[in-house]
C-alpha cells in the first residue's frame, strides 16, 4: 500500500479530521489531501504526519500497524 493510503487509513482509523492530523503534524490540510488522494508513495512531510500520527516512518510506510 502507497504512503497516501497508509495516512489515509491511520487518519481514519483514529476517527481524525484533516484538519486534526494538520493540528498534530503541523502539515497543511491542503498538503495531507493531496497526498492521499494522489496516493502519493513519498513525500518529504511523511516523518511529520507519521510523528502527528504517533507512528514511526516505517510503521506509516510499510502500513504495518494500520487496522
Amino acid at each position: 500500500m502507497a504512503l497516501g493510503k497508509n495516512i489515509r487509513k491511520a487518519r481514519d482509523a483514529r476517527e481524525w479530521t484533516l484538519e486534526r492530523l494538520s493540528a498534530e503534524s503541523g502539515v497543511d490540510t491542503g498538503t495531507i489531501s493531496a497526498l492521499e488522494n494522489r496516493d502519493s508513495s513519498r513525500s518529504k512531510y511523511a516523518s511529520a504526519i507519521a510523528r502527528g500520527l504517533g507512528m514511526t516512518l516505517e510503521m506509516l510506510e510499510s502500513g504495518s500497524a494500520l487496522p
